[in-house]
């Protein structure tokens, strides 16, 4: 997101506006984000079945195609969601 201008109120409060990319563009930020929901998305199950593993002492199996494919798809599918989306106006407020 894009940093706009931040608004003074009384009090020395502020409204930061914000943007998010355009429609059927994607920003450098959303690639980050992107790789993180990825990993995150393919690394948690593995986690659960190697502490489920641990707790009943045997050898966790991990599949690492099946791995990958949880990261494509997971990848893929946020950044299309950011692809697609229209632009929006984010107000967030704040101190100054």
């Amino acid at each position: 997101m894009k940093k706009i201008k931040t608004l003074e109120l009384k009090g020395g409060r502020g409204i930061a506006v914000n943007h998010t990319s355009e429609q059927y563009s994607l920003g450098w930020k959303d690639g980050i984000k992107g790789i993180l929901i990825a990993v995150g998305t393919a690394v948690l199950p593995y986690i659960y079945d190697a502490i489920n593993a641990w707790l009943d002492y045997k050898e966790p199996d991990f599949d690492w195609r099946t791995m990958v494919k949880y990261m494509l798809a997971a990848g893929v599918m946020y950044l299309g969601k950011n692809y697609f989306r229209k632009s929006a106006v984010v107000i967030n407020q704040q101190d100054l």
